[in-house]
């Protein structure tokens, strides 16, 4: 009805000019006006967070780095993103958004009001554009400069005050308030993502409510959809990659960066490194964000990619430095780390943890094959001290970054999912956006306490149940995944293999030296076991409390697999490092035994595993003499020549340091050298008829 009075009167072109002319000022001063009415609703804002959220800035540890917003791994998230005070800001921003977004599109309606009335009315009138107004100037120029002089005449200072004043208009629409600003939120590129859904949501509303001639530039793939994609590649990706590359040294360049995070009880049994914990927390963070953010979400994949590679080579180099003595050479010095890369333990271990328990045949014949492996790699070498971890400690070092390993590799896999080539078009927001609400649609009921009456729909992130976390990725970046993933379980494996191989070499260095430097020919009987089998003894169980806590019980049970196998095959097979022996020295021997089985039977909790029955048997042999012991050999062969051999010489007397191995002690009751020489005869002869 306005319009249509002022078509009346005449007025309606210089007031559609007018409009024009003051669209640019009045939406400015609208956007300030927003700006400051949500600048007065900022304390109430973040009152309402904290109150909704009582406690919410100490679920979480680590530096401030990560917070709890739940139960479980999902519920892992990044303080920047997640933590009180950045729910608030982005509070604000959605009641910035919603406010400002809610006034624009009532703006948006009124011109396309005024638009289809205008274009109504100039559609029965004389279209004067189609004429030349030149002439028609010309001839009216004299006319207006005659008026121009009579009113200059007769009323004086009109001209001059119809000028001020609209000089006045402008400066007070200009005045300096327009040009002030206020800071709402800190700026963070974590923001950005709060901002593209009721951006978008606007623009196709923007897009349907204005004619077609001018909706062309704004929706769909116009001028609007094209700026944000440009802002995005632009401008926040590389501001996100800094950012997140900020946050990613953060977490693993500290030197606590590999110790255990005490707050890693409320998603895990077993303790985590802060490094695996913070990382996981911000890529949790960046899949939330992902799920908000409409546009390039390859790119933003491949930067969540990013961040595991770049953790899986920290994680390598941690390794390195624990199996390493110097931290600038790089050169590991651990025998274990070195055996468990050669493929025949690997694929002997890798076989023997894949094995149930209750198999437990299966695993001994593992078990055996391992200690055959490990003995040919170490030929007639010794385990030297210098060979194994320099500290117990070490190897929880080394179970905690398995573990965490573990757990990375498990949250992760149970993030992905795979798009097809269709998903992976819809994803983008261009393609396919939502559509928008009608403009003659009733205002949706909006999700947020602050702004009542927004018809914005906007996706809070912070909704996202912690179980529902996604990392959509296109099949080509899939298989990326996949292969990065393997690597990640490789040298999880590697890690679990060098802890239960150092634990073996460590049997392997003192049944070596302590047999080798023990006397077995003494003159009482002695009440306590050598000083080697207590060495041993208190390392296994240092070894164990090492692991113990930090290790699932099944990676517990596989590290000491085996290890009373390993105990008894030494403990026979090193019998040629004795010199002499007598029965005192033998009694001394299984005490050894009897020692070492308690232990055993106290670590791995498996009889069959610690009962050293072959052990005992073989050096009961040696009251038997050579007669009886070849009597008992041809009816059952339980060990081997070797075996044997050695304790046929511990039977007659032989020095076995010597190479020979026919040099006689002198000692009395002492076989003479061709009984010796029968002896051994005979025992060559069983050999080649019954065990070729």
């Amino acid at each position: 009805m306005l319009l249509e009075a002022l078509a009346v009167l005449g007025a309606l072109g210089s007031a559609l000019d007018t409009v024009n002319q003051r669209l640019n000022i009045e939406i400015f001063t609208l956007v300030e006006s927003v700006t400051s009415d949500v600048y007065e609703r900022a304390e109430f804002v973040r009152r309402g967070v904290e109150q909704s959220q009582p406690g919410a800035g100490n679920t979480g540890s680590g530096g401030g780095i990560y917070v709890f917003v739940g139960e479980g791994p999902g519920a892992l998230r990044l303080a920047a993103l997640e933590g009180a005070a950045k729910k608030a800001d982005h509070e604000i921003l959605r009641d910035l958004c919603w406010t400002l977004y809610s006034k624009l599109d009532a703006v948006v309606q009124g011109l396309r009001v005024v638009s289809e009335v205008s274009e109504r009315i100039a559609s029965g009138a004389f279209h004067f554009a189609d004429t030349d107004p030149k002439p028609v100037n010309r001839a009216l120029r004299t006319h207006e400069e005659g008026i121009t002089q009579v009113l200059r005449a007769t009323v004086p200072g009109l001209i001059t005050t119809l000028g001020g004043e609209a000089n006045s208009g402008a400066q007070f629409t200009t005045g300096p308030d327009a040009s002030e600003h206020r800071l709402l939120v800190r700026p963070d590129a974590f923001h950005v993502s709060v901002l593209f859904q009721p951006t978008l949501a606007f623009l196709e509303r923007a897009a349907a409510c204005l004619p077609d001639g001018v909706a062309e530039g704004i929706g769909g793939m116009g001028g609007g959809s094209l700026f944000l994609d440009d802002f995005v590649i632009r401008v926040y990706l590389p501001q996100l990659e800094e950012k997140v590359s900020n946050l990613f040294h953060q977490a693993v360049g500290g030197l606590d960066a590999f110790q255990e995070d005490t707050h890693s009880e409320r998603i895990s049994e077993q303790p985590l490194v802060k490094a695996s914990m913070q990382l996981m927390a911000l890529i949790n963070s960046l899949c939330i964000m992902l799920q908000a953010t409409p546009l390039h979400r390859e790119n933003y994949a491949r930067l969540i990619l990013g961040v595991i590679i770049q953790f899986y080579q920290r994680c390598y180099e941690r390794f390195l430095d624990l199996v390493s003595r110097s931290a600038f050479s790089g050169e590991i010095s651990s025998i274990a780390a070195k055996w468990a890369q050669r493929p025949e333990v690997a694929a002997c271990l890798g076989e023997l943890y894949s094995t149930p328990l209750h198999e437990i045949p299966q695993r001994r014949t593992l078990c055996k094959q391992e200690t055959r492996v490990e003995l040919t790699f170490l030929a007639n070498a010794v385990v030297e001290k210098d060979d194994l971890l320099p500290h117990v400690r070490d190897l929880t070092a080394l179970g905690s970054l398995y573990r965490s390993l573990t757990w990375f590799i498990t949250q992760l896999l149970g993030m992905k999912l795979i798009l097809n080539d269709a998903s992976a078009t819809t994803n983008d927001a261009r393609a396919s956006p939502k559509p928008p609400p009608s403009p003659r649609s009733p205002a949706q009921v909006p999700s947020s306490p602050f702004s009542p009456r927004i018809p914005l729909e906007v996706i809070q992130s912070s909704n996202i149940p912690s179980d529902s976390l996604r990392l959509p990725l296109s099949r080509a970046m899939a298989q990326r995944f996949d292969a990065i993933m393997k690597t990640y379980d490789q040298l999880a494996e590697l890690t679990l293999s060098t802890i239960r191989i150092d634990v073996r070499c460590r049997v392997m260095h003192y049944l070596h030296t302590g047999i080798q430097s023990e006397n077995y020919r003494i003159d009482q009987e002695c009440r306590e076991p050598d000083p080697f089998v207590q060495d041993l003894n208190t390392s296994l169980i240092a070894c164990d409390d090492a692991i113990n806590g930090v290790l699932p019980e099944v990676e517990r049970r596989f590290i000491f697999d085996g290890i009373g196998g390993l105990v008894e095959h030494l403990l026979v097979s090193n019998s040629r490092l004795i010199r002499f022996a007598n029965d005192f020295g033998i009694q001394k021997m299984l005490r050894n035994l009897s020692a070492l089985r308690q232990n055993l039977k106290t670590i791995t909790g498996l009889p069959e595993d610690s009962e050293l029955s072959q052990a005992q048997a073989y050096y009961n042999l040696f009251s038997l003499g050579p007669t009886p012991m070849l009597e008992r050999i041809r009816n059952d062969q339980v060990f081997g020549f070797e075996e044997y051999k050695s304790m046929l010489n511990l039977q007659c007397g032989v020095d076995q340091a010597l190479a020979d191995n026919v040099r006689l002690s002198g000692a009395p009751q002492q076989a003479s050298d061709r009984e010796y020489n029968d002896y051994l005869i005979e025992l060559h002869a069983l050999a080649i008829d019954d065990w070729s």
